[in-house]
């Protein structure tokens, strides 16, 4: 998961989301949570109000990256803060995922999309959403 606070880093995220997630000098923050079913969170604390982008990326495999299929297709779970989709399966811009931050603690939740068939080692990829909670500094 990562927390982005410019367009430049946040496409960037993505461009190279399949060479690696890690590391990325584009990310303002970035936390790792192991997989489980149902929802699960994660706190960004002390971040200043202005405008953020969450990604979320589920590494089934753990080699680190968003797997893709032969025609540029992400193969593992993934979602974007606002729920934000691109256009014909291209990945949304940092405006359409932006959320702003202002003085009040905000919650979001983020679905995460699994294309495809479920793969054989996680049955029905049923990982459910998760949800990041962007806090302003205290």
């Amino acid at each position: 998961m990562g927390l982005y606070d410019n367009a430049a880093g946040f496409q960037r995220a993505i461009a190279n989301a399949a060479r690696g997630l890690t590391p990325d000098p584009g990310r303002l923050v970035g936390t790792t949570i192991r997989a489980r079913r149902g929802a699960q969170s994660a706190v960004f604390a002390e971040l200043p109000p202005g405008r953020y982008a969450v990604i979320v990326v589920h590494d089934e495999n753990d080699n680190g990256r968003l797997d893709k299929n032969a025609i540029g297709m992400p193969t593992e779970g993934y979602g974007f803060s606002n729920d934000a989709h691109g256009f014909l399966g291209s990945a949304p811009s940092f405006d359409a995922a932006a959320i702003t931050l202002g003085n009040a603690d905000k919650e979001i939740s983020i679905a995460l999309i699994y294309p495809g068939p479920p793969s054989a080692e996680n049955g029905d990829n049923n990982y459910g959403s998760g949800s990041s909670g962007p806090r302003p500094g205290r």
